[in-house]
């Protein structure tokens, strides 16, 4: 389903998958939210595509007959003009040691098959937010704006319309990263930009792909990997303080969830 116009204005996204059906699946989930969206059933035509169109986001998945998901990805990360592009590797599997692989081989993320569709976009959002891709951004915040009826806005206008102050949301965010180990209620937050709780939490989702906390528990987890994949020498205990988690149970138990292993077993793979 590899798109034969490339449209600048719109995000893309290269599939790189033999399994059709689900190149079929992520294409009906994005549907709403204006993709380019390319797809390749190998990783040799994965690579040539991905060269050519220069896509923001890669679904990369890890068994494929001839080139395996891994060695496509070593090669998409030694050539310069695509090594920057975020992989997601999408996969059946959930063995600990391919988890692990996925963040070895730079692997930004991981999603297991059957993909949900809330995952895949929120997976994808955050990917795109992390590459400050705005082009990418704005659009989809153009494409909510149709979809639920509301209005994206930098003012605070009076309209009849539900509106979303950007610049709001965008001041959660910082405060919310300037420290992960800070801890606010939602109704410290959204006293901070006059709002209320609910209404934080549901525009948040919106422009962000996920609620307050649980996005900020995917940020805590994401530096968690970063730090245990640095060779630092913290402990596990000292990493879990750092990313916010004052109990290393709830930490190890969140890990485990979000990556499929300990962190233990993520330290000793990596």
């Amino acid at each position: 389903m590899a798109s034969t116009i490339i449209d600048a204005s719109l995000p893309k996204l290269l599939i790189i998958d033999d399994d059709d059906f689900h190149i079929q699946l992520i294409a009906h989930y994005l549907h709403d939210f204006e993709f380019d969206i390319f797809s390749a059933s190998n990783g040799k035509e994965g690579i040539q595509i991905a060269t050519q169109v220069q896509p923001h986001v890669i679904l990369l998945d890890i068994y494929m007959p001839g080139m395996s998901g891994f060695e496509t990805c070593q090669h998409l990360k030694e050539n310069a003009n695509t090594q920057t592009i975020p992989i997601i590797f999408c996969s059946a599997s959930n063995k600990p040691e391919d988890i692990a692989a996925v963040f070895t081989h730079q692997g930004e993320d991981y999603i297991l098959k059957p993909a949900r569709e809330e995952e895949v976009i929120a997976r994808i959002t955050a990917n795109l937010t992390r590459q400050e891709r705005h082009a990418s951004l704005e659009q989809r915040l153009t494409t909510l704006e149709l979809r639920h009826n509301i209005k994206l806005t930098k003012q605070d206008k009076t309209t009849k319309q539900t509106q979303v102050n950007v610049d709001a949301l965008y001041k959660v965010r910082d405060l919310l990263l300037k420290d992960l180990q800070q801890t606010f209620s939602l109704d410290e937050l959204s006293q901070k930009i006059g709002s209320n709780r609910n209404k934080l939490n549901e525009q948040f989702r919106l422009v962000f792909g996920d609620t307050v906390f649980n996005w900020l528990r995917e940020q805590r987890l994401q530096k968690a990997r970063q730090l245990l994949s640095n060779e630092t020498t913290f402990s596990v205990q000292i990493i879990s303080e750092m990313s916010g988690y004052n109990s290393q149970a709830q930490f190890s138990r969140a890990f485990k969830q979000r990556f499929g292993i300990s962190p233990s077993e993520f330290r000793q793979s990596d």
